[in-house]
């Protein structure tokens, strides 16, 4: 079997980059998963977005409400006709409250 190691977050930012900001054409222009003050950071190979507080947010589509800041893979990964292919991926989220800040 073989494995290729693709989470390699270095280069996220640059134009060139094999990641793109995630997004969706939309019937009114084109709806991108991004906090626009999130804090991207790339540290020892893992992608770290923080983005206090969460401000994106769709009123009419549920799937464009959910996630707030995402990634595509430019590059495609074909499943050979007679196998399978499997990918794994780690997420960690934290939920922090603000002091004086209360969740309605």
């Amino acid at each position: 079997m073989e494995r290729i190691a693709y989470g390699d977050f270095a280069d996220i930012l640059k134009r060139d980059s094999k990641w793109v900001q995630a997004g969706f054409q939309t019937p009114d222009g084109f709806w991108e998963y991004r906090e626009p003050n999130a804090l991207v950071l790339v540290q020892n190979g893992r992608l770290r977005v923080t983005a206090v507080p969460l401000t994106r947010a769709h009123d009419s589509v549920q799937i464009l409400d959910n996630a707030k800041h995402m990634y595509f893979s430019r590059d495609r990964f074909e499943v050979p006709d007679d196998g399978e292919i499997s990918v794994e991926t780690g997420i960690t989220a934290l939920a922090r409250r603000l002091a004086g800040v209360e969740n309605s």
